[in-house]
């Protein structure tokens, strides 16, 4: 199972970026790849993956606090530890990428692949939930340390409405309701939620950018330590102390687990933040990802 998981991941980063190397997947075909993902593929994947459970398959009060503690916790260390950094352009990207992680496009699907059926209705949920934390705390923290003049009340409300929470209340409707789809729907569904993870990863290959400043390495490093290494230490303790145990527990280690979002890029380039900086970490994290995540599964 460990080679059929990490085995993809590996490859289809390398097709991204060897496609973005060879002019292939520019940046307007890596833009379309993205937004085909995000508007379409996870939704799907999300919508399929909790339609038909029960609302016990999916949510799980402990496993959803456990989980938002950590970002928060997170966040916090962060906020201290990158405190030393004198521009608030990099200082802000570092303690949001410290955190924000990259749960929809690798990580609910890496989930579902990896993990028994009934994870990816958990991992759902932990999507929902976690991409509106995010998102609210990611723009926050940028908007105050770059004092940026924007209507922070659209920012978030533009950020916290999107298809994947939709998606997601949409699944709940459909499972408390006890809803069913037309066969064709349901097939067509179940064809695009299987398409999110390679969709989802050529365009996280395509963005995976090398090249590097001799004074980032501090920033980046300790970025590295909180993300890939903190955080899922965090969230094992948190779950354990919460009494979230069995495949839970697994789906929300993984999700804490994943990489930099690739979406923290964008924030950090539209609200003040170093953009050059973002876009070094997410790439570092994301290819240190393989390990960590092969780390996780050899010890599920």
């Amino acid at each position: 199972m460990f080679l059929d998981v990490v085995g993809p991941i590996i490859v289809l980063l390398v097709i991204g970026f060897a496609a973005k190397e060879i002019g292939l997947l520019d940046s307007s075909r890596v833009d379309i790849l993205n937004k085909l993902a995000f508007y379409v593929a996870l939704p799907a994947l999300v919508f399929y993956s909790t339609y038909s459970r029960s609302l016990k398959e999916i949510f799980s009060l402990p496993l959803v606090l456990a989980f938002c503690l950590v970002i928060l916790s997170t966040l916090i260390v962060g906020w201290f530890v990158h405190k030393r950094i004198e521009k608030n352009s990099r200082r802000s990207v570092a303690t949001i990428q410290s955190y924000h992680g990259n749960i929809g496009y690798m990580g609910l699907p890496i989930v579902t692949m990896a993990l028994e059926e009934a994870a990816g209705a958990k991992a759902s949920l932990l999507l929902g939930v976690g991409s509106i934390i995010q998102i609210l705390l990611t723009i926050i923290i940028l908007i105050y340390l770059n004092t940026r003049q924007a209507e922070i009340t659209k920012e978030i409300t533009k950020g916290i409405i999107n298809p994947v929470v939709l998606a997601l209340v949409a699944g709940i409707l459909f499972s408390y309701f006890g809803l069913s789809l037309p066969n064709l729907m349901e097939e067509s569904i179940s064809i695009l939620s299987e398409a999110a993870l390679p969709i989802a990863l050529l365009g996280v290959g395509a963005s995976i950018e090398l090249a590097r400043r001799v004074g980032d390495l501090p920033i980046i490093g300790s970025v590295i330590g909180l993300k890939m290494i903190l955080m899922p230490l965090l969230g094992w303790i948190a779950f354990s102390a919460f009494g979230v145990g069995g495949v839970a527990e697994e789906a929300g280690i993984l999700m804490l687990g994943m990489p930099t979002a690739v979406s923290t890029f964008i924030y950090a380039k539209e609200l003040g933040g170093d953009a050059r900086l973002a876009s070094l970490n997410i790439s570092l994290t994301t290819i240190l990802s393989i390990l960590t995540i092969s780390v996780m599964l050899l010890i599920f």
